[in-house]
């Protein structure tokens, strides 16, 4: 150690480095991000999130919303939707239920694909009136989507009580949602974000529903000795 200085001699220490051999700091570089993690970091940021996942969980829920949107797309045909609902088709096939059927087919399909563009901060901030329009044209979807499932909930699913119930409360939850956030469009656009997000994750819950009705319906088989009753059914065939 210099005993004037209290600094070390040793030419480890930069100050006693020759100028020409200390890096200026503009020249110091930080390490390098990988190639996919600067794409999506940029993608991130052209779509508008800020946040690190935000992205990632668009791509998740967002994706199973659209993909769920696409496979019910098929049953927009009126010659596959009896195909692809043979067990209920002997309901769905008869007034009232044939036209609601088709009308929440329709709606629920189209609205939910266009719900996700509702979501990208990107359009939100820079092209409101699209966002607007948008939002309008999916509300004029999804309400009367969620009417119609209503009705024809009552022979969805073979019409058990259970049944009936669970789509009746969906269906009033994801309506209110979406109405609660139309109400607060202009009074507070924080509580509107949350509303129309509420609306539409129930409206989704359909999703995890049909995977867990694969999933029960091969149980069940499997027990073999099953039983549920639903009231007037006998009724219901007689007069059919």
């Amino acid at each position: 150690m210099d005993p004037h200085y209290g600094k070390s001699n040793d030419d480890t220490y930069p100050a006693n480095r020759p100028y020409f051999d200390v890096p200026p700091p503009h020249a110091v570089t930080e390490p390098r991000q990988k190639f996919g993690a600067s794409v999506y970091l940029t993608t991130s940021s052209i779509v508008g999130f800020k946040e690190r996942f935000s992205l990632l969980f668009f791509i998740i829920f967002g994706g199973a919303l659209a993909g769920y949107c696409l496979h019910g797309a098929r049953t927009m045909n009126f010659a596959l939707m009896k195909k692809y609902s043979a067990s209920e088709w002997f309901w769905f096939g008869k007034e009232p239920f044939k036209a609601n059927y088709a009308l929440h087919i329709y709606t629920a399909v189209i609205g939910g694909i266009f719900s996700l563009f509702q979501f990208l901060p990107a359009i939100r901030r820079h092209a409101i009136l699209v966002h607007r329009l948008n939002g309008y044209f999916v509300l004029i979807l999804l309400v009367p989507s969620n009417v119609c499932g209503a009705i024809i909930g009552y022979r969805a699913f073979g019409g058990e009580v259970n049944s009936q119930s669970v789509y009746y409360t969906l269906g009033i939850l994801s309506a209110g949602c979406l109405i609660m956030g139309l109400s607060n469009v202009k009074k507070n656009t924080r509580e509107h974000r949350k509303w129309m997000l509420r609306g539409v994750v129930i409206f989704s819950v359909v999703i995890t529903t049909r995977l867990m009705a694969l999933a029960a319906e091969q149980i069940v088989t499997d027990i073999g000795n099953y039983y549920t009753v639903r009231a007037n059914t006998c009724c219901d065939l007689f007069n059919a």
